[in-house]
């Protein structure tokens, strides 16, 4: 599968995951983080999100990575987007886009005809009245996302909400071990995304801007516990006779353990730290991440996880829920007018197109015997060259083994010592041909009787005195011929009359 990259669309920090598939299997690249020039004052004014220089910021720093052409997963932040909850009368699922649209744009209190939505069902039941959690979202910020990605090269595929995506990646590594009712904590310096998850759907999602970071500041710690007290007791009718049993917070270390341990006391709630990269590969480039802040990449990785498992996400602005093509009868009508003109055509030109038939098979058939014949005579010719080739193994010489035999029969240096090497191939085996210096005449016969065997004779060419002798008395040149198993046995004679070679008589000159 492609790489693909997932960034959020943020005022202040632009984050972007770059993962890829390996059977079926997500491998994050990198995890990166760029801060943005955004002063504080600036930071919440709606018209920020939307402007072309926050689109052209975001864009470039997307193409200074040079991710090539890749498909691309925009995420949001809740406050970007109108989320609210409607009750719709009793309907079908094929029904709901319209009715959901509707009441949208009597409930929503910035949506235009224009703007894209999306919709989640909370409930399954058509005969009962329908829950719906239906988002909206600025078109601008649509645009500016879409001419962020064109300036970096990237295909925008979808449009998620950052809460959303983040329990998707919860839900999927909790299984069917996951409490009834629980709250999603994601923090991203001082804001905080809360997300009551009951059973498999988000129902709530609140994003609060906090005094301070809970990492660094006692005053954001106290402020996030006041939030995630707020969202409880905005939940209770979501929940009913339900209680939230547990609060998860993403990420590691000891500073959020210090933080995990803080809720937990004055919330009377146990709280878990989860790794969001569990279950995924992480490249050395991705791995960097402090544990404290890998938990801020927990929705990228898990819109890659849906991307990658072919898992469409719960909330997509680019391709939202729609009311399905209402069927025609046109497509019948004209299959069964194309099958009476079909019938009617065949019946007329039956024979002739049997008549074609037949000779197109026996075309083919004399076809597939050219074929063979030229494929049985490429089989002979390589067979020929097989043996061509095993003929000439036979009839080879190892020389390797040759070297290890003159290596192991030689006496020792003291007697006997090679100056020169040969090696010669002729067309009934190998020669070798060494010249040396001995230290008498038994050392040359010995190197000559130890060398001697039944597919190796030896022939003394020379032995001479040297003028000035030192160590070495006698220069000495001399030959093997090596014979191939093959040449050996089709010159050897009978065993009967088989003749015994015995080495030279050395002959000595003064």
């Amino acid at each position: 599968m492609a790489r693909i990259i997932a960034f959020e669309w943020n005022t202040e920090q632009l984050r972007v995951a770059v993962g890829s598939a390996k059977r079926n299997l997500l491998v994050i690249e990198r995890l990166l983080s760029f801060a943005l020039p955004t002063s504080p004052e600036e930071r919440d004014r709606p018209e920020l999100s939307v402007s072309e220089d926050l689109a052209r910021e975001i864009g470039e720093l997307l193409a200074g990575q040079r991710f090539g052409r890749a498909e691309a997963i925009a995420l949001v932040s809740r406050t970007h987007v109108e989320l609210r909850q409607l009750t719709l009368p009793p309907a079908p699922d094929e029904e709901l886009p319209e009715m959901v649209r509707f009441q949208a744009a009597r409930e929503f209190t910035s949506i235009g005809e224009d703007w894209p939505l999306d919709f989640l069902p909370l409930d399954g039941d058509p005969n009962q009245p329908r829950n719906i959690l239906a988002a909206a979202i600025d078109p601008r910020l649509v645009a500016g996302m879409q001419k962020a990605c064109d300036r970096a090269g990237l295909k925008l595929k979808r449009i998620g909400i950052r809460p959303f995506a983040a329990a998707s990646l919860i839900l999927r590594q909790q299984g069917s071990d996951r409490p009834e009712a629980h709250l999603l904590l994601g923090l991203f310096g001082d804001e905080a995304d809360l997300s009551l998850i009951v059973e498999d759907r988000v129902v709530l999602s609140r994003c609060a801007r906090l005094h301070a970071d809970p990492l660094l500041a006692p005053e954001g710690v106290e402020d996030l516990i006041g939030q995630v007290r707020r969202t409880i007791a905005a939940a209770q009718g979501q929940l009913g006779s339900r209680r939230v049993h547990a609060i998860t917070l993403f990420g590691g270390g000891p500073g959020l353990g210090r933080l995990r341990d803080q809720v937990a006391s004055e919330l009377s709630q146990p709280v878990h730290l989860v790794d969001p990269a569990g279950g995924v590969s992480l490249k050395p480039q991705a791995a960097g991440v402090s544990p404290e802040h890998r938990g801020e990449f927990a929705p990228l990785i898990g819109a890659l996880l849906d991307e990658v498992e072919r898992r469409p996400p719960a909330l997509d602005f680019l391709q939202p829920r729609r009311r399905p093509e209402a069927p025609t009868r046109r497509p019948t009508y004209t299959l069964a007018g194309a099958a009476a003109m079909t019938l009617l055509a065949a019946i007329v030109v039956y024979g002739w197109v049997h008549g074609i038939q037949i000779r197109d098979e026996i075309n083919t058939l004399q076809t597939r015997v050219k074929n063979l014949e030229a494929e049985e005579q490429k089989l002979r010719q390589l067979e020929s060259i097989v043996e061509g080739i095993a003929a000439w193994e036979q009839e080879n010489v190892n020389w390797l083994e040759e070297l290890h035999h003159l290596a192991t029969k030689l006496p020792g240096a003291e007697d006997v010592m090679l100056r020169q090497l040969k090696l010669t191939l002729n067309p009934t085996g190998g020669q070798v041909d060494f010249e040396g210096l001995a230290r008498s005449l038994e050392s040359i016969e010995q190197l000559e009787r130890q060398l001697q065997d039944e597919n190796r004779v030896v022939a003394g060419k020379s032995k001479n005195e040297l003028a000035s002798p030192q160590h070495y008395r006698y220069e000495f040149r001399s030959g093997v011929r090596v014979q191939t198993p093959q040449a050996s046995q089709s010159r050897q004679p009978p065993a009967a009359a088989r003749p015994v070679t015995r080495p030279s008589a050395p002959r000595v000159t003064r």
